[in-house]
């Protein structure tokens, strides 16, 4: 028996809570498929986000960007730490330059409070494809047009050479770092009940 309504584009998701009482919560400024995700993650620790060619790989980065920005709206940590993993894998897989400027313009767009993760993950994934293509035209010519248009990649990329060296063994050599597993971890779930809570303190409503 499901006691909790999530309302979401004029659409409802039925679950349970953790009390006894009714209750009906209406999300917002969200995207239906990404409030079903949330929920599949309350359930089964993941959610699903599978493509099969370029064009939904470049949409698959979308759905975990999204999921990333839903989970810092509602302070749901183990959703945001998954949603990075799963889109630093997609990330990391993408071998075309002209893929780059999807995700770097995508994460450079973002607000929430905690996109500096992604930007890290970017900024890595753009030094190990210069790293794998030191030479390539396109790769070049792709990163130029980046740094030009957004300033701030542009610093974030150049303060990781001074803090980070690039990854070589030897003269020339690449030494790609392991792949990322795709692998959900062990978070703990949240409750559904919990939404309008964390909305609430994330306001600073509730102290």
């Amino acid at each position: 028996m499901c006691d909790l309504e999530i309302v979401c584009a004029g659409q409802t998701i039925r679950v349970h809570k953790l009390v006894e009482a009714s209750g009906r919560y209406e999300m917002k400024d969200c995207e239906f498929a990404s409030v079903q995700r949330m929920v599949d993650f309350f359930y089964n620790g993941d959610y699903d986000a599978k493509a099969s060619d370029e064009t939904e790989s470049s949409e698959e980065m979308l759905i975990h960007v999204a999921m990333f920005t839903l989970a810092d709206k509602y302070i749901i940590d183990g959703l945001r730490t998954l949603s990075q993993i799963k889109f630093k894998a997609a990330v990391t897989k993408q071998e075309k330059p002209s893929v780059m400027p999807q995700y770097v313009k995508l994460v450079y767009d973002l607000e929430c409070e905690s996109s500096k993760r992604l930007r890290d993950v970017v900024v890595e994934a753009v030094r190990l494809r210069v790293a794998a293509l030191p030479s390539d035209s396109d790769v070049k010519k792709t990163l130029e047009g980046l740094m030009d248009d957004i300033p701030d990649f542009a610093k974030d990329l150049a303060m990781s050479y001074i803090e980070k060296p690039q990854y070589t063994t030897g003269l020339g050599d690449y030494e790609k770092p392991a792949k990322p597993t795709t692998t959900a971890p062990n978070f703990p779930r949240a409750s559904p009940w919990g939404l309008a809570e964390a909305a609430r303190r994330k306001r600073g409503l509730v102290r």
